[in-house]
């Protein structure tokens, strides 16, 4: 995945170490080629809290940086130390940056962060938005936004799973004030009934739950057509804000995160109906 000048939230120092880079080095060779020795000035260099090791384009390794210090200051374990080669530059002591700096940066690609030609080994990003930057979401983001924010006046939730087989079940959730009030038809877990009842979560923690799934960011439809019969699935969603309905459906095919709106409906809970009434 492409990381993009908006995507950087943090002041970090893009490092390529392309040939140097050798698949399944030890984290400690990995770690001394990509922190020296650069002919760079420290204060230039220490602008930057994060350093990315590059090679030829893709993040191989996102390092939290302590200090920078001239390289005549410090010795690396893997690599001989040479004065003739390391005067003048310098070089950083760090460690592996925590997971979630981390996960922001490694694997992406950052090729598109520089010009046509432009081939310096080093260079300082500033975080977007200090850089005077200002982060605009796609049409995707927006799109995802708007559902959440319309989530606030959520209405009713229909959800629908089965087959021809093994029958179909569809669990309704009706906001009434500060409560949910929840129905089941034809469940194949448990025995079907249809006099509402209290749902055991409160509308504020629903809507928070439904908001963790990012349902805003998931297709209209899924298929996959290799597979005959099985299992379709149906959600639907209102709201008493004015909002467009949302439908989403599937046959034998799922979001990525399909199971965590499951579990937040109960769906894998064969008691759940002798807890709520």
């Amino acid at each position: 995945m492409e990381l993009k000048r908006e995507d950087i939230t943090d002041n970090i120092i893009i490092i390529k170490i392309n040939q140097s880079y050798r698949p399944g080095m030890s984290k400690e060779s990995l770690y001394d080629v990509t922190r020296g020795c650069w002919k760079i000035s420290i204060p230039y260099a220490s602008t930057a809290d994060y350093a990315l090791a590059v090679s030829f384009g893709e993040v191989k390794e996102v390092y939290k940086i302590d200090e920078w210090l001239p390289a005549s200051e410090e010795r690396r374990k893997t690599i001989e130390y040479d004065p003739e080669r390391e005067k003048g530059r310098i070089i950083f002591k760090g460690e592996v940056a925590a997971e979630k700096i981390r996960n922001k940066y490694l694997g992406k690609i950052v090729k598109g962060l520089y010009k046509k030609g432009e081939s310096n080994p080093v260079k300082v990003f500033k975080a977007y938005e200090d850089a005077g930057g200002k982060y605009e979401p796609t049409k995707a983001e927006q799109r995802s936004l708007n559902f959440d924010k319309a989530l606030d006046s959520l209405e009713k939730l229909v959800f629908s799973i089965g087959g021809f087989f093994e029958g179909y079940e569809t669990r309704t959730f009706c906001v009434h004030d500060d409560i949910i009030i929840f129905t089941v038809e034809h469940s194949r877990l448990q025995k079907p009934f249809n006099s509402p009842v209290c749902y055991p979560v409160s509308k504020m923690d629903f809507i928070a739950d439904l908001k963790d799934i990012h349902i805003g960011k998931w297709k209209k439809r899924y298929d996959d057509l290799n597979v005959m019969d099985g299992t379709q699935w149906e959600l639907k969603i209102y709201f008493t804000d004015g909002h467009e309905p949302v439908e989403i459906s599937g046959s034998n095919a799922y979001p990525y995160n399909f199971k965590e709106l499951e579990n937040m409906l109960g769906m894998h809970e064969e008691d759940l109906v002798d807890i709520i009434q």
